[in-house]
């Protein structure tokens, strides 16, 4: 009796053998370990009270959420050595209380928002040597506790600039908790300015092994690190080694290490053409500069203020004004506490840009004018009732340190509404403010308690840089398409803008079309030549891209800078073409009657090298002309131009070369026979005919008028033939 009641008792028995997987092993109740087991999916049957579960070198394709999310003690989780490619939507989502994950050497290629949700206790994230070529932004926004992100050994090439931000506050304010950042071993050729000021506690960052373009975009992050304390550290290898981040263009800077250079040797130039047979300088090119759109006349604003207000001496004035985006000066300020509530304090530095006319000028005036110096601080009243917006009623506070008090009151309205907090303060900008805009500066201070992160619901887009494709350099009468490549949540409209930073639907332009994210250019001229940008705009950002088109011309006298060479048929022809120009780059040699030649086209006898030298074999009457190696970066041109004249040995004949079409053709003055084996030549050029009958200058663009995003005080293009 007593052997039957047992049998019957003993499955309900806790048992710490029974409750461990199979193919595992548990040392303990609270860990186990299932390395090594070839296990395609996670056990299903991991035991609850499990706090440290090592799933490492195994088979697994993919995580779902029903795979841990009954395991809320666990606080270490190691994935690595698999192949997962996908992890499911909240897989860790119930993992409250994890600190480590380890997801290094497996074959994640997104990080996208979502994936990580829920792990609000989570310290350590290894994501390494996996294939991630792309992160989202706000991936890990609510990971408030994450100090170390491992991404060495990825494929990154764009980074937005929230891609780590960890904790998201109405929007527009963000920061990160982030210690120690590695994204060593990736495809980064830039980083965006952006991307590091949410850092605020970074103390280590990793950057080498990086293909850098260290031209004057790479600034900012030396002044950082310089800020910093040298946060950015070398690798240190086996031996006495070290691996530090090295710049591989331009070719004056290859293998420098980056954080020992000096920020006067990050600029950005135009390509610059050394050659022992360049006999100077094409003056037309020299001291050009891109045109670039002013990025904040573009974005769009924080938000509307309305206020009217009146002061003791009975002066009255309404206004209506943008906010601006938050300054650099805006400071976010966060702690979690012990039971995961965070606290958030903000401080908004802004200012209010106010379209007035003369008279509502005069009014504000006398309101603001006493505080120029110091601002006027205004506390919240009531809350006016009956309205369908918010208003509230403000007056001035009294202030000890203050000099002036004008007694301040009225009411404001504001849209958000949480610009409208208990207190704001007004300072007149007198530098900013014209006869037409009224300039103030804005401040408030912003703090919630907080028991969850905010998801943000805004679209992000991010477009790709520092791609071949970015330059373009044709012959006049070609077709010519660029276009932009776009990481983005859903569609966003692409916008372009023209040399003359006209945006294109302002333009009347048959030649020049869009068609989904590309730019069609029919039958270019020099006049087309310049820099074409590629916008996208989205709640809260925009981004701009740069694309340089070189339109190059029939070869005139001017364009002879290199050496007049004179050489025998059947010789071979070779000319040297050494450029220095940070990436992207595009370096090609155009040939008598319009051709072009690049390294990856050999055209029979004739051949660029990869170190852009031109090879031209067994040479003929039929070579003689103007050869010019073109190159063109996005900072500007710079070419090399060649005169051949082939001659007949026996005969001693030398072909007469007109250098454009319908000229007379060049007469021969003098000849000198060089050691070197070629002959020089000095010819009469005759006078340039204009192509045109009305001179056209490169960055003005076909078509009619049109709105200008440009800054008021920025340069207006030089004339660039390119």
């Amino acid at each position: 009796m007593s052997s039957m009641l047992f049998l019957f008792l003993s499955p309900i028995i806790p048992n710490a053998e029974a409750s461990c997987p199979r193919s595992c092993n548990c040392p303990n109740t609270r860990e186990v370990h299932c390395t090594f087991r070839h296990l395609t999916s996670p056990p299903f049957n991991l035991p609850r009270d499990s706090e440290r579960i090592n799933l490492g070198y195994n088979s697994l394709k993919g995580v779902t959420a029903s795979d841990f999310g009954n395991l809320l003690k666990l606080e270490m989780l190691m994935l690595h050595g698999n192949d997962i490619k996908f992890v499911g939507p909240g897989t860790f989502y119930n993992l409250r209380h994890l600190q480590i994950l380890k997801l290094s050497y497996n074959k994640l290629k997104t990080i996208y928002q979502g994936m990580l949700e829920g792990m609000k206790g989570l310290v350590r994230l290894h994501l390494d040597h996996n294939l991630i070529d792309f992160i989202e932004p706000f991936s890990f926004n609510g990971l408030t506790s994450l100090k170390l992100l491992q991404l060495d050994g990825n494929q990154l090439r764009d980074l937005h600039p929230h891609t780590f931000v960890t904790l998201s506050f109405l929007g527009h304010f963000r920061s990160s908790g982030l210690h120690h950042l590695h994204i060593a071993d990736n495809n980064l050729k830039y980083l965006l300015p952006g991307i590091l000021r949410p850092l605020s506690k970074l103390e280590s960052l990793s950057v080498h092994e990086n293909p850098w373009i260290c031209d004057c975009n790479l600034r900012w992050l030396l002044e950082w690190n310089k800020k910093h304390m040298g946060a950015i550290h070398c690798k240190k290898d086996s031996g006495d080694g070290v691996n530090c981040a090295t710049c591989v263009s331009p070719q004056l800077l290859n293998n420098s290490q980056v954080f020992q250079l000096k920020s006067e040797q990050l600029d950005c130039k135009r390509p610059s053409i050394d050659s022992p047979l360049k006999t100077g300088e094409i003056s037309h090119w020299e001291g050009t500069e891109p045109d670039l759109p002013y990025i904040k006349d573009l974005e769009p604003p924080l938000g509307h203020l309305t206020f009217t207000l009146s002061d003791s001496h009975g002066n009255v004035a309404h206004v209506a004004c943008e906010v601006s985006r938050p300054s650099e000066s805006t400071s976010v300020i966060w702690e979690t506490l012990k039971n995961s509530e965070i606290i958030v304090n903000v401080t908004l530095m802004s200012h209010l840009e106010c379209d007035i006319d003369r008279d509502e000028l005069h009014n504000m005036w006398r309101l603001i004018a006493y505080y120029y110096e110091s601002p006027a601080l205004l506390e919240r009243g009531a809350k006016h009732e009956n309205t369908s917006k918010i208003v509230f009623q403000y007056s001035q506070a009294v202030e000890e340190d203050s000099s002036y008090f004008t007694d301040l009151k009225g009411h404001i309205m504001a849209e958000p509404s949480w610009l409208l907090q208990p207190r704001i303060t007004l300072q007149l900008n007198r530098r900013k403010t014209t006869t037409k805009k009224l300039v103030l500066n804005f401040s408030t201070f912003l703090t919630s308690h907080k028991e969850t992160y905010d998801k943000v619901m805004s679209s992000w887009a991010v477009i790709q840089r520092g791609i071949a494709t970015q330059i373009k350099s044709v012959v006049q009468g070609s077709n010519v398409t660029f276009e932009c490549n776009v990481h983005s949540s859903g569609q966003q409209h692409v916008e372009w803008m023209l040399p003359d930073l006209m945006l294109l639907e302002n333009v009347d332009s048959e030649n020049i079309v869009t068609e989904d994210n590309k730019l069609h250019i029919k039958n270019t001229t020099v006049s087309d030549s310049g820099l074409y940008h590629c916008l996208v705009k989205t709640e809260m950002d925009v981004d701009t891209v740069s694309f340089r088109l070189a339109v190059r011309e029939q070869p005139k006298q001017s364009d002879l800078n290199g050496k007049r060479i004179s050489l025998d048929s059947g010789g071979v022809l070779t000319l040297d073409c050494s450029v220095s120009s940070p990436h992207p780059s595009e370096t090609s040699w155009y040939l008598p009657n319009s051709k072009i030649l690049t390294t990856s086209q050999p055209k029979g006898r004739v051949s660029m090298l990869q170190n852009n030298t031109l090879v031209l074999k067994n040479v003929s009457h039929d070579d003689t002309g103007v050869y010019s190696c073109l190159a063109v970066n996005l900072y500007g041109v710079d070419m090399l131009s060649h005169l051949l004249v082939v001659t007949d040995e026996r005969m001693g004949k030398r072909e007469q070369v007109s250098i454009n079409e319908n000229e007379s053709p060049l007469s021969e003055t003098k000849t000198e026979h060089e050691g070197s084996g070629y002959e020089e030549t000095e010819y009469q050029f005759p006078k340039q005919q204009k192509t045109f009958g009305k001179e056209r200058w490169p960055g003005i663009s076909r078509g009619g008028k049109g709105n200008r995003g440009k800054h008021s005080s920025r340069k207006v293009n030089k004339i660039v033939q390119e």
